[in-house]
């Protein structure tokens, strides 16, 4: 395990998507706003178990929307009975005049939703009696509860009842540097909410430290030992290296000692040293340990992510994914959609980074690639800031480079910063080749192995990127493969392995 990673931490595995077809939520109009990173698509979704029942709640946001025009927030509820099936519920619609909206279900059985209004607008953090089956609200508008210590947009708020009291937990102070995790309680659920007197709860030890923007907390019971009830909590962090952070916000556990009136949170996983934008990259550097790589052809598809409303033909598996038995092959079917479109859905298939140092290689039967098409390994934050090692045929000719997207790409000087990329010629008769990417914290560099498995030297190296160039944003990078086309000849491309490995 290099430094940067968190020690003594339990991978959490993924089980289920609650959004796993096209019938669910239309993401047609989600935007980013120009000239920002903010990002529409869905915000922020909280998890509850109330009587053999899952319930997730979230927020469709349509980003290039008035700040003030309350159709910017769509609300929505799914349920199941197993997450782990896939089975979740169509959504049920509910009216928030904002964001990460919460449900709380009080010892009566009333159900009530907390969410924040937008902070632009109005900084708060209301609530109402809602009925779950329907949406609709059983106490009129929201009401204010709390607006936190006073630091910027009180956002992501939870609702607890422990000994009588009910405890509101919260996000204030942006979700930038300085955010954090603050607390307050009252008897009635509607306050008045009284704050900690040791606010706030959790935040960045020190503006050096590793872990940054940390907070968008919620605690929950690990009732698996009977005889001792423990409390956990889980919230955001970002892993900042000299202004790089391109996994974006992770999730992250600590534990909590709430034995007394106040929860305490156990944070030594994240306070391993000043390691921040002050830190000397070079010694975080470590030989390859032998970790197996992840074929991920093979692995579970609920993992595989996809880019808004996506044509699912033009991304197939031709075989049952539950027979091991069969080669893990996929079918890239090019469409007339780049990776810069900023509306519409690519042939694209990703998994996301997980790791600061890790590698991932892609082996692609290019036989069937059209002349105007293209197939490359990308590493993609969104359609305005991407690396893409790519192969292309232009004019019967076919040639292999990285492709560079960026707002400022035109202005930056032509510097480090700037991908090296020659673009290198490969040979008409060139059948399977081979694409890899090597992430490490300050970087990715690109290489193609035009002889991939034969005795005979292939490799050759392609250009670099600066992992600060796909920084920003909440969600972080994916590892993908695509494929697109110009013109009415579209490429049918055999994707026959794909593996990503921690370093």
């Amino acid at each position: 395990m290099n430094g940067t990673d968190p020690p003594k931490l339990t991978p959490l595995l993924l089980t289920g998507n609650v959004v796993n077809r096209p019938t669910q939520v239309d993401f047609t109009a989600c935007r980013i706003r120009p000239t920002t990173q903010n990002a529409g698509g869905l915000w922020a979704p909280t998890i509850r178990y109330h009587e053999r029942t899952f319930y997730v709640t979230t927020t469709l946001v349509f980003s290039e929307k008035e700040y003030g025009d309350l159709s910017r927030w769509q609300n929505m509820l799914f349920t199941t009975s197993d997450p782990s099936s896939n089975d979740w519920s169509d959504p049920v619609l509910f009216d928030y005049p904002g964001y990460d909206t919460s449900l709380f279900w009080d010892d009566d059985g009333q159900v009530y939703v907390q969410g924040s209004f937008y902070w632009r607008i109005r900084e708060e953090i209301s609530q109402y009696q809602i009925d779950v089956r329907t949406g609709r609200s059983l106490s009129g508008a929201p009401q204010k509860i709390w607006a936190g210590m006073g630091g910027k947009a009180p956002e992501a708020p939870h609702m607890y009842k422990k000994n009588g009291w009910y405890y509101l937990l919260i996000a204030e102070g942006g979700t930038e540097l300085g955010h954090c995790s603050t607390i307050a309680r009252s008897r009635s659920v509607w306050g008045p909410f009284l704050p900690c007197p040791h606010n706030p709860l959790l935040h960045a030890r020190s503006p050096t430290a590793l872990f940054q923007t940390i907070g968008h907390a919620d605690i929950f019971t690990d009732d698996r030992d009977p005889e001792r009830i423990r409390y956990r909590m889980v919230f955001l962090a970002t892993r900042v290296i000299k202004d790089a952070f391109p996994m974006g916000r992770e999730t992250c556990l600590a534990e909590v000692d709430w034995s007394e009136e106040w929860p305490v949170i156990t944070t030594a996983a994240l306070e391993n040293g000043k390691v921040g934008g002050m830190m000397d990259v070079a010694k975080l550097s470590a030989p390859p340990q032998n970790l197996q790589a992840l074929d991920i052809l093979a692995s579970p598809h609920h993992h595989l992510l996809y880019l808004r409303n996506t044509n699912l033909d033009a991304c197939n598996f031709p075989y049952d994914a539950s027979n091991s038995a069969q080669p893990s092959t996929l079918i890239l079917h090019s469409q007339q959609i780049t990776l810069t479109d900023p509306a519409k859905s690519p042939t694209f298939i990703g998994y996301r980074q997980q790791h600061l140092y890790f590698e991932s290689y892609v082996h692609l039967d290019i036989t069937g690639l059209a002349d105007g098409s293209e197939v490359g390994l990308a590493i993609y934050l969104d359609h305005e800031h991407h690396f893409a090692a790519c192969v292309e045929k232009r004019g019967g000719s076919c040639r292999a480079h990285v492709k560079r997207v960026h707002p400022d790409l035109k202005s930056m000087p032509d510097d480090q910063d700037v991908v090296n990329s020659t673009p290198l010629p490969i040979a008409e008769n060139a059948t399977v080749i081979r694409l890899r990417v090597l992430g490490e914290p300050e970087k990715y560099t690109f290489e193609i192995d035009l002889n991939p498995g034969r005795t005979a030297p292939g490799i050759h190296p392609l250009g670099f990127g600066m992992a600060k160039d796909v920084s920003g944003g909440f969600t972080g990078t994916v590892v993908a493969i695509y494929s697109s086309h110009e013109g009415s000849n579209g490429s049918i491309i055999s994707v026959q392995e794909w593996k990503y490995r921690r370093m």
